[in-house]
């Protein structure tokens, strides 16, 4: 039904007939997942051309892809903050193309970003007490002299 509604959209919006598509699903979907994606194309007469993954649509998107064609064999990390996990992605890009993804999963049960805050504002504390420490022995230095 989502998919249908989408192509319905898409095509009233291009003015095209939509058939072939490329269908990007997130890394932590296992092989399982990305063949009922592919199901439910079909279903609604699409042909799934290719089943791409996140990071390697983030890389993509990026250019990192045309920009590892002179250099050789080059890995790429992708940090994926979205949607409450953290995931990790390294990609191995050789010649223009994404050869290896290694997927390593940090899906926490609070956002990610409720922990970053946390971090910052104990960083931030943590400096406050040790400036007002410094400034206490600096007045007590400046005292006794």
């Amino acid at each position: 039904m989502y998919l249908m509604k989408m192509r319905e959209i898409v095509e009233a919006y291009l003015g095209l007939t939509i058939k072939n598509v490329v269908v990007t699903v997130p890394a932590y979907f296992n092989d399982s997942q990305c063949q009922a994606t592919k199901d439910a194309g079909v279903i609604v007469d699409l042909k799934v051309m290719r089943i791409i993954n996140e990071p390697t649509i983030a890389a993509i998107a990026y250019g990192l892809d045309k920009k590892a064609t002179s250099v050789g064999q080059k890995n790429v990390l992708v940090f994926d903050l979205g949607g409450g996990t953290f995931d990790v992605s390294l990609l191995t890009i050789d010649g223009g193309e994404i050869v290896f993804v290694c997927f390593y999963p940090l899906l926490w049960k609070t956002e990610w970003m409720t922990w970053f805050l946390i971090f910052v504002w104990l960083r931030l504390c943590l400096d406050i007490i040790a400036l007002v420490l410094f400034y206490s022995w600096f007045r007590r230095e400046t005292l006794v002299q």
